[in-house]
Order: C-alpha cells, then structure tokens, then sequence
C-alpha cells in the first residue's frame, strides 16, 4: 500500500504538472483503479506510463487546437459584428424582460432609431398598443422554450408616428453567457403584408372591377371566346351569354379579317406573346366600330390561350378626326390671311384660296361671286367648273347662287331639290344642273356680299353637311381677305388717279408760275427795292421749286423710296433762314442757328420741307415769342434737328396729334387745312427718321427731327 501511495503522489504531481485538467476525471478513475487493485507488475507500470506520455500528447495538442479555435473565433467575431452592422434585416438582443441590449444598425432605416436610442428601452413600448397583450403571452412562451426558433410577426410604430410590419424569428440564448438574451432576426414585410390583405380581400373586388371595366374584356381559345365581360358583349351589342363560344373572328369586318391573319403570321415569326393593334368590329345591327386591341398569350386550362382587352375607340377617332380637321382648318385660315397680304391682285387671291380649300374637300368644280354693291352686278372673279365657262359679270338674277345672296343662308341641295325650288319658283335654272351642289354666303359688316360654292356633276355622295360647315368656317375669312384686297386694288386704282392728277395739275401750274417769275423779275429791274414786288418774284421762284420737286413728293405720301444724295445740313438749313428773312423782318422775329459747318446728312433735297414747315409754324402761331432757335447735334447713330420756339407751349394731350392730318397747332385766324406736318410726317418717314414735339422749357415748343446718319 506504501508502494501504491508513493505512485499516487507522483502521479498527482505528473498530473499537476502538465495541467490536463480535461482529462482529470478520466485520470483519477484509472489511478484509483492502480490503487485499489493488486500491486501492478513492471510491465503494468510500464504501460501506464505509456499511456500517460499519450496522454501529454494529446493536451499539447489540445492546447494547439485551442489557440487555432482562440484565433478563428477573434476572426469570426469581427465577421459576425460586420454581416451584423450591414446586413438588410433587423438583428435584435433583448433580456428576460424584454429589454434592448443591442440593435443592429438597419433597424434605424425600417423604423426611424438610432440604435443607441433603444438601448436599455422596453420592447414593447414600440409594438403597436393592440398587439401588446399577444406579444406578452408569446415572450412568456420564448421564455419556456429552448434551441428552438420561434417566427412571430407584430405591427411596431416607427419613429415619424406610421405602422410598421415586421415579421422574423426569436431563439432563447437566456443561458448562454456571452448572449444572455433572446436573439432576434426580423425583417419589414409591410409592404408583402399590405399586398397579401389586399390580395385576400380582391377576390371579389377583381371579380367585380373586371364585370363593371370601361374596357372589353376576353378570353379566346381555338378562335372562341371562352370569357367575355359585360362591356365587351355590350359594345357589339349582345348579352355575355350569346357571346360565349361564338368564333372571335366573326366579329371582324373583311378589312379586320385581313389585318388579322397578317399580325398572326408576323407574330408567329417574331414569336411574340403581347401585341397591341386597332381593327374594326361588326355590331349586332350591322354597323362598325372602331377598337383598340391588347393582347397577351396566357395559359389557360393547360392550353395556349389570348388574354385580351379591347377597347371602344370610336368617339376617340371621331374626335381625333374632328381636331384634325380644325387644325386643317386653322392652317387654312392662317394661309388664307397671309394671302391676302402675299398676293398682288385679286385673282391671285382666288386661285390661292382654292388651292388651300382643296386641303380640306373636294373643290374640282368651285366658283366665287361677288356682289359689289347692293342691288349691282353680280361678278364671278373666280370660276373653275368640268361643265361650264365663267359667266364673268351678270345682272343679279334668280340663280340658284342669288339665292344664297338674298337669303343670307347656307344651302345644300341635291338635284332633286333644285328641281324642286325651280317648280316651286324659287330659282331659276342656270348652266348645267349638277347632282350636288352646296353654297355658302359671305359676309362683311352684317351685310351678305357674295358666295362661295362647290358642286359635282357625278357624286350626289361627294359632300356631307360637314363640308358645308367647313365652308362656313372659312368664309368669314374669305370674305374679309376677298374685300381688303378689292380695296387694295380700289385704293391703288385712286393713287395711280391722284398721280396723274397731280401731274396734270403741276403740268398746268408750271406755265403760269413761270410766267409770273419772269414778269416779277422784269417789275424788279424797273422797281427796283419794290417789296411786293420782291415778294412776287420770291414767292414765285419758291412755287416753280415745289413744282419741279412735286415728283419726289409724291413718292414720299405713297411710302415709296426717294432718291438720296449727301448734303450739307448747314447749307440746307441757312438757305431755307434765308427764304424767310422778309416774314421774320415783318413781325420782328429774330432766327438763330446752333450747327457745325461741316455738318453732313444723307438726303433728298425735300427734307428742307420739314425745315420750312416749322419755322413757318413757328412764325405763325409763336411770333409772340419774338425768337426761332435752330440746333441741330450729332449722336452716335444719327442726327437730331430742333426747332425751338419761345411761344404758348402745346398742351400735352395735343401733341401726338399735331402730325396728322386736318389737325391745326391753332384755331384761331385758321389760315390753310392743317396739311402741312401730316407732309412733315411722310417726308421723315420716307427718310427713316422720325419727328415729335416736345415742350421748350421754360416757355414754347421744340419741333424734332431725327434721321440716320
């Protein structure tokens, strides 16, 4: 036993040594085995050295694997914390109470938190108040429940005050140290929530939006309608039930049967499951609508089938054409007016206008009468026709186109009912009688003043009442440009009068005014120092000037261009001074020039006009001011001359008046017919330039004249 005991120490102390404290038990057993048996042999001891050695081999070993296992779990814990903090769902540590310990960072993207503002907060204070009393019982049953994960799915309130649904699994890790807890993992199934309640309660409500659709709905399989809605059976004017099993295909008009094996073939070779197209469907009466077709290759019943909504696009066509139409029609009114500023005479209008029309209908026979004035003539200034020449001029008679003229009103009549109106005495036949015939009255201030018409000597089916109105819409329009530019051609008609005129006139004054220019200039060599016999002469040689640079006058009223030359504006100036130094002696008047002597202007000798009518006014009516100031200043683009009188100042509501025509500066002693600036204005404008009134401070008025340089 000495001997067993002595073995016993060293054996404690080996033990000791090597601190195999894993295989203590297993040690312990087999030395009390060695001590309770029977004192071993050599060979035993041996052995169980041995056996011992083995023994330190396999802690070293252990140790190795522990510090392997130490390494790998510093690596994986740094794994775990990172696929914790990053990943899509929520990971939650809460204790037996209930109370957060940790929250991974997503919770703060699906409700709003930061984590740390959940840390030691309770669970449920989030769960929506409705679902706390299940939550409680469920966290009781967790709490029981061991290495078993358990799903749960709560409403939890997000931070911005909205519901949530999360949904996810709980595992008790109360007993395990370094967790303590429940570990959650939960992810945000609103969304899936939302669609699947929806999705539970549609049933019915598919059911009944799919009945009540606006659209056509159907269901085709082997050319037959397995499933049709109420509105499809509607829109062709049948019940669902005569619907059902009828060929899809008999619905289709012959150009929709065409069009339709056409897309089957395309779709086959482009292997195509949805399609769209616009076809044409026969109603139960026989008549035709208009519909827009989406189609999708389903399964339905283990057979190839087409899902497909059809829609009823007749009114949408109708309107579309209609808007159409009316832009058509805008463009050509649009096209209608520029003409009339575009084209040179009267004809050229017409012709334009028919070509325009023929954008919107038919116009192969088409005519336009006028009637100049009320009870005159009736004048066709535009006539195309298969059948008949233009009458040109005719007396207003009891044609069917005085017809329109007298009444006021639009008409459409086919040959049966011209017949008719002749029998009745209404018209009389005129030209060749055609199958359709439809003319509209145009008006100008309340008064019809003419027609336009369109015919066909071989369609009665050519025109519908809506051409009718498009020549209703556009003959307004046409009347207004057919007149202006009669007006134009009336009022060029008066200019070119008003020009031979004034060449008559000028033709016919010239011999006078030359005559009395020489007799004046004989009395002044036998009077010498005679005023009025001075004056005579002056004013005599100032008439032949006007009348020789009458020419030029004329063309400056018309707005035409006049010729142009450089001249010296001080020259200019000082010889028109000159011509008044008698008036201005006579009142006492005095008249200064402010102006460079090398001023240059690029002008017609007329512009003196200008000149000569101011300080002619302002002799006139500012003689009480005693003085005329003339300046004249170079900007950077032009040149502005004043004339500056010290008289009464214009008022300013008259101002901007003074240049047209038969107004006066003053009523008073009313000398000639307020001519003379209306000219002032035309002779500017043919010079580009322009001319105001503005008030001479402190007393008097300063006439302007701008021209460019």
């Amino acid at each position: 036993m000495c001997y067993s005991r002595s073995l016993l120490h060293l054996l404690l102390w080996y033990i000791k040594f090597v601190n195999c404290v894993i295989h203590v038990p297993e040690l312990i057993r087999s030395l009390w085995g060695i001590v309770m048996t029977k004192k071993p042999t050599y060979e035993e001891l041996e052995q169980q050295i041995l056996e011992f050695k083995s023994l330190e081999s396999e802690r070293k070993q252990a140790e190795e694997l522990l510090r392997e296992s130490e390494e790998k779990f510093k690596t994986s814990a740094e794994f775990f914390k990172e696929v914790t903090e990053n990943t899509s769902d929520i990971i939650l540590i809460v204790d037996k109470m209930g109370i957060f310990k940790y929250a991974s960072p997503s919770i703060e993207r699906f409700l709003g938190y930061q984590p740390e503002e959940l840390i030691d907060m309770s669970i449920f204070k989030y769960i929506h108040l409705a679902d706390v009393p299940r939550a409680l019982l469920d966290f009781g049953k967790a709490i029981l429940t061991k290495e078993i994960a358990v799903p749960n799915s709560f409403r939890v309130l997000h931070k911005d005050g909205s519901e949530r649904v999360l949904e996810g699994t709980g595992k008790n890790q109360l007993k395990n140290p370094a967790i303590a807890g429940f570990i959650m993992n939960i992810h945000d199934t609103t969304e899936r929530k939302q669609a699947e309640v929806a999705l539970s309660d549609s049933e019915e409500k598919y059911r009944l939006i799919v009945e009540n659709a606006n659209d056509g709905i159907e269901i085709t399989q082997d050319d037959k309608f397995i499933y049709t809605n109420k509105r499809f059976a509607e829109m062709l004017g049948y019940t669902v039930k005569a619907v059902k099993n009828k060929p899809f295909s008999e619905f289709f008009t012959e150009q929709g049967i065409k069009d339709l094996y056409e897309r089957q073939k395309k779709r086959k070779r482009n292997n195509s499951l949805i399609f769209g197209y616009e076809t044409t469907f026969y109603k139960k009466d026989g008549s035709i609508i208009d519909v827009e077709i989406k189609a999708e290759i389903i399964d339905f019943q283990g057979k190839p089938a087409t899902f497909a909504i059809v829609r009823d696009i007749t009114e949408s066509k109708q309107a579309a054409e209609k808007l159409q139409r009316a832009y058509q029609l805008q463009t050509v009114l649009y096209q209608i007016a520029e003409a009339t500023s575009v084209e040179k005479d009267l004809e050229a209008l017409c012709r334009s206008i028919h070509n325009y029309l023929g954008s919107v209908l038919d116009v192969t026979n088409f005519y336009i009468a006028l009637q100049k004035t009320e009870g005159g003539n009736l004048v066709f200034p535009y006539y195309v026709d298969e059948e008949d020449s233009s009458p040109g001029t005719v007396e207003f008679g009891n044609g069917l186109t005085e017809y329109v003229i007298k009444s006021g009103k639009s008409t459409f009549a086919r040959m049966e009912d011209i017949y008719r109106m002749h029998n009745q005495g209404e018209i009389e036949l005129l030209g060749t009688p055609s199958k359709l015939w439809l003319g509209v009255p145009l008006h100008l201030n309340g008064r019809s003043v003419g027609a336009i018409v369109v015919q066909s000597y071989k369609d009665e089916n050519l025109y519908t009442e809506s051409h009718l109105k498009v020549l209703e819409y556009v003959s307004s329009q046409i009347a207004d440009a057919l007149f202006h530019k009669q007006a134009e051609e009336q009022l060029a008609e008066s200019d070119n009068l008003k020009g031979l005129l004034l060449d008559i006139i000028t033709h016919d004054l010239r011999n006078p005014a030359a005559s009395i220019f020489s007799f004046s200039e004989i009395a002044q060599k036998n009077s010498p120092g005679n005023k009025i016999i001075d004056l005579i002469h002056f004013s005599s040689e100032q008439l032949i000037k006007v009348l020789e640079s009458t020419t030029v006058l004329t063309q400056a009223m018309f707005g035409e261009k006049i010729p142009k030359e450089e001249l010296n504006l001080n020259d200019v100036l000082s010889g028109v001074a000159s011509e008044f130094k008698l008036r201005l002696s006579e009142f006492k008047m005095s008249l200064d020039m402010n102006i460079q002597q090398s001023m240059v202007i690029y002008a017609n000798p007329l512009i003196s006009e200008i000149f000569k009518n101011y300080i002619s006014n302002a002799i006139k009516y500012a003689r009480d001011g005693e003085k005329i100031l003339v300046e004249a200043v170079e900007e950077d683009e032009s040149i502005l001359v004043s004339v500056k009188d010290f008289g009464k100042t214009i008022p300013e509501k008259n101002r901007m008046h003074v240049f047209e025509r038969n107004v006066q500066l003053a009523k008073e002693n009313k000398r000639g017919r307020g001519l003379g600036l209306a000219i002032v204005k035309r002779i500017a404008a043919a010079h580009d330039g322009e001319v105001w009134v503005e008030p001479n401070t402190p007393r008097g008025n300063s006439f302007c004249l701008r021209i460019p340089r």
